[in-house]
C-alpha cells in the first residue's frame, strides 16, 4: 500500500474495531440483563462458560456485526477527513474520490472473506452449541418428550420418538405417506441394507373420511420407503445453522427441502456483501463537501437505510422459504435494484 492508503486504512481499521467492540459489549449487556440470572442460578455454570457462549453468539451474528461496524467506521473516517479538509488535499495531489475508496474496498473484501469462512466452518457448530446452552439454562424444569421428524425425497414424512444409533432403529414411528395413508410401527430399522419394521399397522381413509386400520403385520419390509444416504436422525438442524457447503449440496440435490435450503444459501451468500453496498450507497454523500450539510442527518439516514435493507432481506427470506418467490429472485433482485440506484450517485464521483 502507498503511504496515503496505509494512513486511511489505519484510521478505518481502528474505527472499525472500536465500533465492533462497542456493539458487542452493548449486545452482551442487553442479553445478560435478560438471561444472566438463569446462567448464574446453575452452580455448574462458570464465567468462562458464559464467555464462551457469547463468543458463539459473535460467530452467529458476525455478518450483522461486521456490516454495522463497517458502516459506522466508514462514515466516521470519511466525515472526519472531510471536516479537516484532508480529502481536498488528497484530491489536489491528483487522487480521485474513487481512488480514495481503495482502503474501504480492501477492508470490505477482508470482511467478506472472513464472513464466508465463518459461515462455512465456525458459525454452524457455534449456533447449535449456543442454542443448547440457552436450553440448558431455561426456567422450564418439566422435561417434555421430544418428537423428531424427517421429510423424505417423495414428500412423505417420518415422525418418531427416538433413534438408537447402535441398532440403527427408530422407535414409535409414524410414516405419513399421504393424507389418506399412515403407517405406525413400533420400531423401524433404517439400515439401508436391511430396511424393515416390527408391529406395523396401516391406517387408510375410508369413504366416510375417517382413518381406519386396514391391516397389521408383526414384521414388514418397506422397499418403497426411500431414505436419503447420510440422513440425520438424532436432531433436526435448522437451516440457518447449516454450513454453506451443506446448503449448496441440499439446494442442488434431490432433497425435499431444496427450496428452503436454496433460500438460506442465497441469503448467506448475500449477507457478507453488505459492506460493498454500503460503500456504493453512502460514500458519495460522505465525500461531498457542503457547508449546509448535517453529518447527523447523513448518519441517521444511513442507519435507517441499513436497518431497512436488512429487514427487507429477512422478509424476502421468509417468502423464499415458503416458495412464494424463487430464492434467486427474492434475494438478489432487490439487491441488484438497490445497487443500481446507488451506482447512479457513485458514477458521478470524480
Amino acid at each position: 500500500m502507498k503511504l496515503w492508503q496505509r494512513y486511511l486504512f489505519g484510521h478505518l481499521i481502528r474505527s472499525f474495531f472500536f465500533f465492533l467492540i462497542c456493539i458487542l459489549v452493548l449486545y452482551i449487556a442487553i442479553d445478560f440483563s435478560m438471561h444472566g440470572a438463569k446462567f448464574l442460578a446453575k452452580e455448574t455454570t462458570s464465567w468462562l462458560d458464559i464467555g464462551v457462549n457469547y463468543l458463539r453468539h459473535f460467530a452467529k451474528f458476525t455478518g450483522l456485526f461486521f456490516s454495522l461496524s463497517f458502516l459506522f467506521s466508514m462514515l466516521r473516517v470519511l466525515l472526519d477527513l472531510n471536516a479537516h479538509r484532508e480529502i481536498v488535499a488528497l484530491q489536489t495531489a491528483g487522487l480521485s474520490s474513487k481512488n480514495l475508496l481503495f482502503p474501504f474496498f480492501f477492508l470490505a473484501f477482508l470482511l467478506a472473506a472472513a464472513s464466508y469462512a465463518n459461515l462455512q466452518w465456525i458459525s454452524p457448530e457455534a449456533q447449535l452449541n449456543a442454542d443448547d446452552f440457552y436450553k440448558a439454562h431455561s426456567n422450564h424444569t418439566a422435561q417434555t418428550e421430544k418428537v423428531f421428524s424427517l421429510v423424505l425425497q417423495d414428500g412423505s414424512e417420518l415422525v418418531y420418538q427416538r433413534y438408537d444409533p447402535e441398532k440403527k432403529e427408530l422407535f414409535d414411528v409414524f410414516w405419513i405417506r399421504s393424507f389418506d395413508e399412515i403407517w405406525h410401527m413400533k420400531t423401524l430399522r433404517v439400515d439401508l441394507q436391511a430396511l424393515g419394521a416390527r408391529f406395523a399397522d396401516r391406517f387408510a381413509r375410508s369413504a366416510t373420511g375417517a382413518l381406519e386400520k386396514t391391516n397389521s403385520d408383526d414384521f414388514r419390509s418397506f422397499p418403497d420407503l426411500k431414505i436419503e444416504t447420510g440422513a440425520s436422525f438424532q436432531r433436526f438442524i435448522p437451516f440457518e445453522n447449516r454450513s454453506l457447503a451443506t446448503l449448496w449440496r441440499q439446494a442442488h440435490g434431490g432433497s425435499s427441502d431444496k427450496q428452503k435450503s436454496a433460500a438460506h444459501l442465497h441469503y448467506k451468500l448475500a449477507l457478507p456483501l453488505i459492506p460493498f453496498f454500503t460503500i456504493f450507497s453512502f460514500a458519495p454523500f460522505a465525500l461531498r463537501f457542503s457547508r449546509g450539510r448535517s453529518s447527523l442527518i447523513l448518519i441517521a439516514c444511513a442507519l435507517f437505510a441499513f436497518i431497512g435493507l436488512m429487514t427487507f432481506l429477512d422478509a424476502m427470506l421468509i417468502l423464499a422459504e415458503n416458495q412464494a418467490i424463487p430464492a434467486l429472485v427474492s434475494i438478489w433482485l432487490p439487491l441488484a435494484a438497490y445497487l443500481a440506484g446507488s451506482l447512479v450517485f457513485f458514477s458521478r464521483m470524480r
